[in-house]
């Protein structure tokens, strides 16, 4: 009788590997079906855009740039203008959200 609990407990024991095996599986197939919808349906966090350009205008007070596109650029509140100069030429990248442009990170154009 001995014999017959214990292959209970083995077979109780590989149903419940099995079990969780099955769990995480389908778990990572939802994460990962998860991370491509959201790739599609959000392709605009994925990517940034970028310009090259040269500053005209630096407006401290709205934290703003503009470049020679005549566009104009929000940069974060706590940026650090001493390092830009009006006829600065720069490839500024950039996230947009509706008709606004956030900057996410400027870079000097080499040459």
């Amino acid at each position: 009788m001995a014999m017959v609990s214990t292959q209970s407990v083995d077979i109780n024991q590989a149903d419940l590997e099995l079990k969780s095996y099955n769990f995480e599986r389908s778990i990572m197939r939802k994460l990962v079906f998860a991370g491509i919808l959201a790739t599609f349906l959000f392709p605009a966090l994925a990517f940034a855009d970028d310009v090259k350009g040269t500053i005209t205008v630096i407006d401290q007070d709205n934290n703003t740039i503009e470049l020679d596109n005549g566009k104009t650029y929000s940069l974060p509140g706590e940026f650090d203008y001493s390092v830009l100069n009006e006829g600065m030429k720069v490839i500024v990248f950039y996230d947009t959200e509706g008709n606004n442009r956030y900057v996410t990170d400027i870079e000097p154009q080499e040459g």
